[in-house]
């Protein structure tokens, strides 16, 4: 087997490349304290898989089932199923849902301008939806904490700031000091509610979060950094923010794809597994799969199921239909690659791979059926294997 260390910048995703030669508030949200959120994340995920089959009649009898019987929704499943109904022209039951939208973050402009929403707005429902508005988005607001927000906004200041020194100890201290009073802040208010929302708090408090998880996962895999000077007084033992976050999990405020980004930066042992695609140019199939040795899949794929996250399996291709990698273009790679006579190297030919995927994934993301739809992009993919395509290298002299 070849390794290439081929980088993607795609929309801050890295992609590592492999070539097979023969044969991975205070916004306040509504608590449920005995009720475990990981059953509905793991029935939206049914839901999501119908959205992609254009099947929206189903999705909708997914969505409206797990709406009952779990008080917090996302806005991502509002809006997944708010476009279900317009798909469907069920135009009332789009109308509430657009409701309560405006209750988790949206406002009037964000209907206004995304043309996903027209013929909602088109029909005699939206006249409803205008004469609610101004009430739906007050009682929003209302709940919405100033002294909360403006604590994560200074610490997310100063987060960036300190992000821009190149004294990574300096950086740590920052970090670590950060989240013990970020746990402070979150034991005085509650964790917040925003997370469900569409709110602009959501991306600071992910990344405080997951700049403490980072340095602690660093010095787990690395225990002799904990020597030098600067990090002998920290004391990850004293900080109850992994159990606060586990917490917010369980009771619906945070997804799970959220949870993972959060606490696994920098873990080398991810308990979730890192996700690596098949591309087989043979048999011209894509497949998801972890990459690890097949004693350790199963405990990883219980810790993912245990989170609400799907199951990784080679038996389980549907994970990849949310994605681009679901028409992934073989034809026309293998074309333009057999019509490559300036491809002297290795190297040249997989630009021209990366290039068409590119377009592949711009593409799917313009598809007008699943327009508008949020739909999870796997983002934690991060190794590739392209199966059958040396063959294809047929003016390669060299790797470089």
């Amino acid at each position: 087997m070849i390794k290439y260390s081929m980088i993607l910048e795609s929309k801050m995703l890295l992609t590592r490349y492999f070539i097979f030669v023969l044969l991975p508030f205070i916004c306040k949200g509504g608590y449920a304290d005995t009720l475990s959120y990981i059953g509905y994340h793991n029935t939206i995920n049914k839901a999501e898989l119908y959205i992609c089959r254009y099947e929206f009649d189903s999705a909708q009898v997914v969505y409206e089932t797990v709406f009952v019987n779990y008080p917090n929704h996302f806005h991502k499943d509002l809006r997944n199923a708010c476009l279900c109904y317009i798909k469907t022209s069920k135009l009332d039951k789009a109308e509430l849902l657009a409701e309560e939208l405006v209750l988790h973050g949206y406002e009037l402009n964000d209907f206004e301008k995304d043309t996903v929403f027209t013929p909602l707005i088109r029909s005699q429902h939206w006249k409803t939806f205008i004469n609610s508005y101004t009430r739906l988005r007050n009682k929003y607001t209302e709940t919405l904490d100033p002294n909360f927000r403006n604590k994560i906004y200074e610490m997310f200041l100063k987060d960036q700031s300190v992000a821009l020194s190149k004294k990574i100890c300096f950086q740590d201290s920052i970090f670590y000091y950060q989240a013990v009073e970020l746990e402070k802040v979150f034991s005085h208010y509650g964790f917040p509610g925003c997370m469900i929302n569409k709110d602009t708090l959501n991306t600071k408090m992910h990344i405080l979060i997951r700049h403490y998880f980072g340095l602690v996962n660093r010095a787990k895999s690395n225990p002799e950094m904990l020597k030098e000077s600067c990090y002998r007084s920290m004391d990850f033992n004293r900080i109850n923010l992994k159990q606060i976050i586990d917490n917010g999990l369980y009771k619906g405020l945070i997804l799970p794809q959220t949870y993972v980004g959060m606490i696994s930066h920098w873990d080398n042992s991810n308990p979730y597994g890192d996700l690596c695609v098949k591309v087989d140019f043979n048999q011209e199939k894509t497949t998801l799969f972890l990459n690890l040795p097949p004693e350790k899949i199963i405990d990883v794929n219980k810790n993912r199921v245990a989170i609400g996250l799907p199951k990784i399996t080679f038996t389980n291709p549907d994970v990849l239909n949310t994605t681009w990698y679901s028409e992934y273009p073989f034809a026309e790679i293998k074309k333009m690659l057999l019509a490559c006579e300036a491809c002297t190297t290795e190297t040249k030919y997989i630009n021209l791979i990366v290039n068409e995927e590119i377009k592949a994934s711009d593409h799917f993301k313009a598809n007008p059926r699943l327009k508008g739809f949020i739909l999870p992009e796997l983002s934690g993919i991060n190794c590739k294997f392209l199966d059958g395509i040396k063959k294809y290298f047929k003016n390669a002299k060299s790797v470089e």
